[in-house]
């Protein structure tokens, strides 16, 4: 999650794989349920309706081809038919052109004198050359391994010269003349082989790139073993056409793919960044023909695996790279995304990455399947792009009995249970956030590089994947019987036929656990017309809220304006929706809802007047659906989600107070809502608790949505042992005003109840600033600071540590782009926007770099965000990053910044030629600032 909030969603754990003939069915059950989802009973009935004909596209940190289980489908077709890289992470320069002499020789850009086979060799033949260090290719764990690997050769090298040396030192003959010089010499080598031991630090590998045009194909040759005999490496082409990758040896044990651009100027050679996306890749469609009981859930199916997780910025997803990844799903004519990735988001189903989406499902049919996030246990934590986009499918993690037997070792199981840190929804402008949920934990296939077969990893990320594959057997059934459908159709299916988990809210589950069969026979009962149509609701009240989210408000009785707006997809013809006319009969269960009976839509949409009664409600989190039914039979065409949220009452001098005894279950989840008062800048919290299980954990969560911002803008969460709850105080940080939930979480996997008792009060410094800003002209600053209902001692400290400044660009250039990648859904060209900084240091120590307009941006940008790279007066990379920056390393001299942001159109690139760069550096030494009560001694 982003610290680089990288919601790679998931977090790992190592599994040694027990072998395949001592697992029993139960075992295979706890890898990755089937039973529970429908998917074991729909597979029987339906064999051959498990994936097949079904393309899948997997936006994730890349996928192994050689890991097990991703090799063929169920029909022995290739598995993984095309991986492609959307960051540029493995982007290597070939546009050197060389000549090969007789003798099938050419030059290397690493300066090795490299062989070719002659049999490659055309008259006339041109080669393009490219060269690349590996550790700018292999993931952190590659690099480590091999750094190990190679530490390991040299120490054992370095121990025959260490004893060779040593057993020389000891026989010398001390009656020689040279004694003396021979012994300092040896003993001088003693201690340079031992320093060695010590220092070393393998350089990286260094890798020649051969590409040559054999008839109509581009091949592609790399000297992964460095001896410059390219005749025992494979020839590679694009891996779509013949699905041949390589590896980079017994070190690495990295197994890597191709593909040729620019007409051999650009070669990709594609690595995982992580083994978070092949993972995913065996979850949804891994094929174990010795042992079917291992398999993924659509073993059936192909996949495509575009990496977004860019290796330089430690697998972090990029702008650039997600716009590249939805042009390459619309040109491969994929049928289902899968993306398990994602970030908080200040404005929920806005932004460019946003846009590009609803135009791939609307216009192109393709159905979106993500992570809800790992955000929770607290309300409205859902990330984007999954739990914050109307036309994505959100997927929450579920576990179920036999995974904690099974995966996580438990002898004494828990009850089945949404993971507690599942992010729950609502959004921040009133959709479900969640839309159902699926198991959220497996024991799947990993790269080779992490050398073992599988591991067992948890998250929203395995949920996503989970219920992917599942809609992948949906649609095998659909496309194998000619059924039409459409995601609109796939979405309300799923939705309807979901089972409601009873102890479960639907903050956390949506509308329920993923049932394949029931919406298997609901889509293959609806008819063509409807399941081409879906709707969407703006609550016209809050400009374009998708639902209604009472949260700010005091309990009173509000009316809201809703639109109810059909949505055709691009085959739906004009005489169809111009006919089109239904009359909506709405239902709602919760009687502080009022409604008219139905609404009439047409294609220009229906109106609906809601009122809310939230004074009829209690203190806590309240939630329901007015749905909106066909009257002729009965099915649900639409759902108004309706949220509101009653504060519990403050007591004490100045209303400040608040108590309470809770006592949680195993697992349970309970929220308290306080309004703090206006002043207030934090909260001291005291639990009381005699509760001792070692293993069992409380969760602390609390949050504010603050007004067009994310919502771990405002949030404080703790993992709390139980054995140390007997007197656990906090003190957690507090926006006055805006509603603040505080959860008290049960963690899952808890064997036993949790009583608590529980005291917060909220304090505050009246006049006290969140910042003061000091100018340059030794002007004292002034605040007035006074306690609010307390007497509170202050002990003010205050000093300068680090310097800012800013930059102008030193160059700026704006151009279309020359990569092949770089169109968008809709066919336009990407121009892109290079900036140039230089600054010279005059001290080594960290760097903290910043561009305010763009910076923490993503989802919710206008632009594709950014990139940029940092160079050393070497000219050597330093680092890349992107809209969260991280501190950098710098040493003396010039450096220089190369910041590119990229844009459908030139001219809304203009205004940024001249983006001023923020730099901030650590001061050497803290300067203190003088702290006194009155003007005079300030100036005394």
């Amino acid at each position: 999650m982003h610290f680089k909030f990288r919601i790679i969603l998931a977090s790992i754990s190592l599994f040694t794989l027990i072998q395949s003939d001592r697992v029993t069915a139960a075992s295979y059950e706890g890898f990755l349920p089937k039973k529970i989802t429908e998917v074991k009973a729909f597979l029987n009935k339906h064999p051959s309706f498990d994936g097949r004909n079904i393309k899948i596209a997997i936006l994730d940190s890349g996928v192994d081809p050689g890991a097990p289980g991703l090799s063929t489908t169920s029909e022995g077709l290739p598995k993984v038919i095309d991986i492609l890289d959307a960051t540029g992470s493995g982007d290597v320069d070939t546009s050197v052109i060389g000549t090969p002499n007789e003798d099938a020789q050419v030059e290397g850009l690493s300066g090795r004198r490299l062989q070719l086979d002659p049999a490659w060799i055309e008259p006339n033949q041109l080669i393009h050359l490219g060269v690349v260090n590996g550790f700018d290719l292999f993931p952190d764990n590659v690099v480590d391994n091999y750094k190990k690997h190679a530490r390991d050769q040299m120490l054992e090298t370095n121990k025959i010269y260490l004893d060779q040396t040593q057993k020389a030192l000891e026989t010398l003959a001390t009656e020689k003349p040279d004694y003396h010089a021979k012994k300092k010499d040896l003993e001088d080598r003693l201690e340079l082989l031992n320093r060695m031991e010590e220092s070393y630090d393998a350089p990286s590998p260094v890798y020649d790139c051969v590409l040559l045009k054999m008839r109509r194909d581009w091949r592609v040759v790399i000297d992964t073993n460095q001896d410059g005999d390219l005749r025992n490496e494979d020839l590679l082409e694009d891996y779509s056409i013949k699905q041949r990758y390589s590896h980079f040896g017994a070190e690495t044990l990295t197994n890597f793919a191709v593909h040729v651009y620019n007409d051999g100027d650009l070669l990709s050679i594609i690595i995982p960044s992580s083994a978070h996306g092949t993972h995913v890749a065996g979850i949804i469609g891994a094929n174990y023909p010795e042992s079917p009981g291992r398999n993924g859930i659509a073993p059936g199916a192909q996949i495509i695996s575009i990496k977004i997780g860019d290796t330089r910025l430690d697998g972090m997803e990029t702008g650039i790279a997600l716009q590249r990844a939805l042009r390459m799903v619309k040109e491969l004519g994929c049928d289902l995304i899968n993306m398990s990735y994602g970030e908080p988001t200040s404005t929920p189903n806005k932004g460019w990455f946003i846009e590009q989406v609803n135009e791939l499902i609307h216009e192109h049919g393709v159905t979106f399947v993500a992570s809800a996030g790992n955000a929770g246990p607290a309300l409205s934590t859902t990330g984007a792009p999954g739990g914050t986009t109307s036309s994505i499918l959100a997927v929450g993690a579920y576990i179920h009995e036999s995974m904690m037997a099974i995966q996580y070792g438990m002898a004494h199981t828990s009850q089945n249970n949404l993971y507690t840190w599942s992010s729950r929804g609502p959004t921040a402008d009133g959709d479900l956030g969640v839309n159902f949920c699926a198991p959220g934990g497996a024991i799947a296939p990993v790269p080779s590089s992490s050398q073992v077969p599988a591991m067992q990893m948890n998250g929203t990320s395995m949920a996503s994947p989970y219920a992917c594959g599942a809609i992948g057997l949906i649609l095998s059934g659909l496309k194998s019987e000619s059924k039409p459908y459409s995601p609109y159709g796939i979405r309300m299916a799923l939705e309807e036929t979901a089972q409601i988990q009873g102890h479960l809210d639907s903050f956390s589950q949506g509308h329920g656990l993923i049932q394949v069969n029931e919406a298997f026979e609901n889509l293959q009962s609806t008819s063509e017309s409807r399941s081409n149509i879906g709707f969407e609701i703006n609550n016209t009240n809050q400009s374009s809220e998708r639902g209604i989210y009472l949260r700010e408000n005091t309990p009173s009785i509000t009316t809201h304006k809703l639109r109810i707006q059909p949505l055709f997809t691009k085959a739906t013809k004009a005489h169809t929706k111009a006919i089109f006319e239904n009359w909506a009969v709405l239902d709602c269960e919760a009687s502080w809802v009022s409604f008219p009976d139905s609404v009439l839509i047409n294609q220009k949409g229906g109106r609906v007047n809601v009122t809310i009664n939230s004074k009829m409600l209690t203190p806590g989190a309240h939630s329901t659906f007015i749905k909106g039914k066909d009257q002729f039979n009965g099915r649900t065409l639409f759902k108004i989600p309706v949220h509101a949220i009653i504060p519990s009452s403050l007591a004490g001098i100045g209303k400040t107070e608040w108590k309470k005894k809770l006592h949680l279950q195993p697992g349970e989840v309970q929220r308290v809502f306080l309004k703090p008062p206006s002043w207030a800048k934090w909260a001291e919290m005291r639990i009381q608790s005699n509760s001792s299980e070692s293993n069992d954990r409380l969760v602390l969560h609390t949050t504010q949505l603050l007004q067009s911002q994310r919502f771990n803008r405002a949030e404080w969460k703790r993992y709390i042992p139980a054995r140390s709850l007997s007197n656990y105080q906090a003190s957690v940080p507090v926006h006055g005003n805006p509603m603040m939930e505080w959860t008290f979480a049960s963690y899952w996997s808890n064997q036993s109840s949790i009583k608590l008792n529980i005291e917060i009060k909220f304090k505050g410094l009246g006049g006290l600033q969140r910042m003061y800003v000091m100018g340059s002209a030794l002007i004292p600053i002034s605040a007035n600071i006074q306690g609010v209902h307390d007497t509170i001692e202050l002990q003010p400290q205050g000093s300068l540590t680090e310097v800012e400044f800013s930059l102008l660009p030193c160059d700026a250039s704006i151009q279309r782009s020359s990569d092949p990648r770089d169109i968008l859904v809709n066919d336009q060209e990407l121009h892109r926007l290079d900036l140039f900084y230089k600054w010279e240091n005059t001290q080594a120590g960290s760097l903290n770099v910043h561009w305010d307009a763009l910076a923490e941006v993503l989802y919710d940008s206008s632009y594709s965000s950014l990139l940029w790279k940092v160079e050393g007066p070497n000219g050597r990379v330093l680092t890349y990053d992107d809209a969260w920056s991280h501190p950098i390393k710098i040493n003396k001299g010039t450096h220089r910044i190369n910041l590119t942001i990229w844009h459908a159109y030139k001219e809304l690139l203009e205004p940024f030629k001249k983006l001023p760069l923020n730099l901030s550096l650590p001061l050497s030494q803290s300067i203190p600032i003088k702290l006194v009560t009155t003007l005079s001694a300030a100036n005394g």
